[in-house]
């Protein structure tokens, strides 16, 4: 995945251009192509703005504090009643269970605690 160029930048080949200067001057001049310097100075002259799109993704469909609570009540708990208490896939628990440092403990009773960041793990030797 590529990364936008700065605004600081696109600022600098906006005015250059305001200058009277051409797409090829500029594309030579800053390094970036002639299409790229066409977009941003059509963007600015029909939107008066150069800032690039916002970035598509996704957020989170989960609250890690609402989970980590659930956690802490519910020792006990399966990763499906969980992921039907979340309203999200028992994948999408285990995995962020996994990143707030939870681990499965097998025992009389199945317990979720948090890992203390001294205990080595087996998969590291």
């Amino acid at each position: 995945m590529t990364k936008s160029y700065s605004n600081d930048l696109r600022q600098r080949v906006i005015e250059y251009l305001d200058e009277g200067n051409g797409y090829i001057e500029a594309s030579q001049l800053f390094k970036i192509s002639v299409s790229a310097i066409g977009r941003w100075y059509r963007k600015y002259k029909q939107e008066g703005s150069y800032f690039p799109k916002r970035r598509g993704g996704s957020e989170k469909k989960i609250d890690l504090g609402k989970l980590e609570e659930y956690v802490k009540e519910n020792q006990n708990m399966t990763l499906k009643k969980a992921a039907q208490e979340f309203g999200v896939s028992i994948f999408t628990i285990s995995y962020w269970l996994k990143r707030l440092g939870y681990s499965y403990k097998k025992k009389t009773f199945r317990t979720w605690k948090q890992a203390n960041k001294s205990e080595v793990s087996i998969k590291n030797r």
